[in-house]
């Protein structure tokens, strides 16, 4: 990620702090909880039972998170974690009716949700803080100049969830079929016209084809151009011109002239397989190894990052406003953020999620247990995508950038 780009995400976040006033005033605050020395709050957690929510479908994600995430937790901390599967939609109807009913003690503790909701939920008083000031490893390993733990869907997180897990849009190529991938959209742009026919993205909004635009975009016009944006489709599309460009450019060069597109990720890899296409897309840094595995891809089948960085999500833990056990909830998140349980999520064999922790800011041998890990050459390090990663575009931009993307493809 180039200087400008890093000092400009560093100027928004102190933004975000001075214009919500570094409020720590909670919507569904308890002063008696986070008043509270850590050590009293971890002595009144022990022997308790903490129940997570969680919107994760994929199946590494659901064994890590049910199965082995509450032995290794129960073993560190004496807390027994009850982890089961609920959609993002059913979370926020069971408060919000808890809510009507004024449920002063719920029957879940912590929530973890894959993608956007954060704004939802605090928006509607749903989740309790703010507690991260109480969470000793955030304020260990958390990377406080990064823009992610403190800002998510346009607006600030003022202390109210705790970053989990990340996310980030990757390109893979066939190393055989071709030497060396593209280092930026120029170069792009050069692969698309020589194979004529041989491109195209997931249709939004496939989660991968949005980000692809997010990226283009952002690389093209900068990312702090893109994030001060109105919601204004008119200012957008006068303010975007040279991405705008780019994306009429290209049409008559992509795959069935962008008149179609592939449904998801599905689609496009089995384009990439039959050698329909020269570049696949994942939001997984591990996807090209998996596929290897399960002799879906080409065997030079390599993931790779390009431009000035590519768009990344961050997943977040919360408390529900009326958690019964909102101290074992807190001893929770902090487990949750010990380089331990973060690296064996990034363990590839396990589950692959991209740790919430920033290894550049911890000492070697603290952040061992991510780096340990062994990534294979097709795969993607974390530390080299944090070196070229761009924070999520706020959502009434990018459903803008999405509705101009499908005017120009038609």
């Amino acid at each position: 990620m180039n200087q400008k780009i890093k000092k400009m995400i560093f100027l928004v976040v102190l933004a975000v702090f001075v214009l919500t006033g570094c409020t720590t005033e909670s919507v569904q605050s308890n002063p008696e909880i986070n008043s509270r020395e850590w050590d009293l709050i971890k002595d009144s957690a022990v022997d308790t039972t903490v129940v997570m929510y969680h919107n994760y479908k994929s199946l590494n994600a659901v064994k890590f998170l049910e199965t082995e995430l509450p032995k290794k937790v129960k073993d560190n901390t004496g807390i027994e974690l009850k982890v089961s599967y609920k959609s993002r939609t059913d979370i926020y109807e069971k408060l919000m009716a808890d809510m009507a009913n004024e449920r002063k003690k719920g029957s879940v503790d912590l929530i973890l949700l894959s993608d956007n909701g954060f704004k939802t939920f605090y928006e509607n008083d749903l989740i309790y803080g703010p507690f991260l000031k109480k969470i000793p490893n955030y304020h260990n390993y958390i990377n406080a100049d990064s823009i992610e733990p403190h800002y998510t869907e346009g607006m600030s997180i003022n202390d109210f969830a705790a970053p989990f897990g990340r996310k980030q849009f990757v390109m893979i190529t066939n190393e055989d079929y071709i030497d060396e991938p593209p280092v930026d959209f120029d170069e792009l742009l050069a692969y698309i016209q020589a194979e004529k026919g041989r491109f195209t993205v997931p249709a939004p909004p496939n989660q991968v084809g949005v980000k692809f635009i997010e990226t283009l975009v952002c690389n093209i016009e900068g990312w702090e151009t893109v994030n001060e944006l109105p919601a204004d489709k008119a200012q957008v599309k006068e303010a975007l011109k040279d991405s705008i460009a780019y994306m009429e450019y290209i049409k008559p060069y992509l795959w069935k002239e962008g008149t179609i597109f592939p449904e998801n990720e599905k689609d496009l890899d089995a384009l990439f397989l039959e050698d329909s296409v020269i570049f696949s897309m994942s939001m997984n840094q591990n996807h090209a190894t998996e596929m290897l595995y399960e002799d879906a891809y080409p065997e030079g089948a390599k993931a790779f990052v390009l431009g000035d960085g590519t768009v990344g999500t961050t997943s977040y833990l919360m408390i529900p406003f009326n958690s019964n056990n909102k101290s074992g909830a807190m001893v929770m998140v902090n487990e949750i953020l010990t380089p331990e349980i973060q690296g064996l999520k990034y363990n590839p064999k396990k589950w692959g999620s991209l740790p919430a922790l920033d290894t550049k800011i911890m000492e070697t041998e603290a952040a061992r247990p991510i780096t340990k890990n062994i990534i294979k050459r097709s795969s993607i390090k974390e530390a080299e995508l944090m070196e070229n990663r761009l924070p999520d575009v706020r959502k009434e931009i990018s459903d803008i950038l999405v509705d101009i993307w499908f005017e120009i493809m038609g």
